[in-house]
């Protein structure tokens, strides 16, 4: 399946930072921390260790999931349509086709790296912040006051001061690439029922809207139950120099891994459409 799973790579971060309690329903779902977080190395492991616990989770509930299919529901009409299914006598379901692969969906990425340059500028780099403080202000949904300023203003600080992806600045970039480096490899370890690989993607099809809806705030600046970014667009509104920016964003990443696919919405003002302009963007 091309479209298999979706992952919130975005409550990773959220169980991470919380010590595996998911901020929405206030229960424990993921990994308890090894250790205390007192640097962004320290966050990034943490994290890390929630993408493959959840990463492991789901390819096993895929399993189970792909062996009640075959059980159950066995395509014989299709199998007859798809190259191999006759000539190997298998089901589609079975592994019968030449092509098994299952793929899951990476959603949040901008969201995510977004959140954790935040964190590790403002908490980790330049300590205007503790870890703390930020960690409650997220769950109060930037209520409260916080080292003499209120949450709402940090919020802003957020957003305004710190880089964010799709701008072209290595900071955050490269961060991004980390994350979308780690979930490809991680999900390319492991096969499915049918004997087939797992091919990581990057792209939404309207999932990260109603991810948001059960993601607690992110460090970003975005609200609780608000959408999560879309593909590998940057964060809705964040993308302040232009469209080259965004693509010299994109090549940044390891896109080769993505082999279940990837995508990219642009939006262009009528007038950049002007063959002058345009063919010289195309080029580039």
């Amino acid at each position: 399946s091309t479209n298999a799973n979706q992952f919130n790579v975005v409550k990773c971060l959220e169980l991470a930072l919380n010590n595996g309690i998911d901020m929405i329903s206030r229960k424990e779902y993921g990994v308890k921390m090894k250790k205390d977080i007192d640097s962004y190395e320290d966050l990034w492991d943490a994290f890390k260790d929630q993408v493959k616990f959840f990463i492991d989770y789901m390819v096993k509930t895929m399993f189970f999931l792909d062996k009640a299919i075959t059980e159950l529901t066995p395509q014989p009409f299709l199998s007859a349509t798809i190259d191999d299914c006759i000539e190997r006598g298998l089901d589609i379901t079975k592994g019968g086709a030449i092509y098994n692969f299952t793929g899951p969906q990476l959603i949040g990425l901008a969201t995510v790296a977004d959140s954790l340059a935040v964190i590790k500028k403002v908490v980790f780099e330049e300590k205007l912040l503790s870890f703390e403080d930020l960690v409650l202000m997220l769950s109060k949904n930037f209520r409260g006051v916080y080292q003499g300023r209120k949450g709402t203003e940090w919020r802003e600080f957020f957003i305004n001061k710190v880089p964010k992806f799709g701008n072209d600045n290595d900071y955050v970039d490269q961060i991004a690439v980390d994350v979308a480096g780690f979930y490809c490899e991680e999900i390319s370890k492991y096969s499915n029922y049918r004997g087939g690989k797992y091919n990581p993607g990057i792209y939404s099809t309207t999932f990260h809207l109603a991810f948001g809806v059960f993601t607690g705030a992110s460090a970003d600046g975005r609200k609780k139950t608000e959408p999560l970014s879309n593909g590998l667009c940057p964060t809705s509104g964040m993308d302040e120099n232009g469209p080259t920016a965004i693509l010299n964003s994109i090549k940044k990443l390891k896109n080769g891994l993505m082999t279940n696919g990837n995508s990219l919405i642009l939006s262009f003002h009528p007038n950049t459409l002007k063959l002058n302009i345009l063919i010289p963007l195309i080029r580039t």
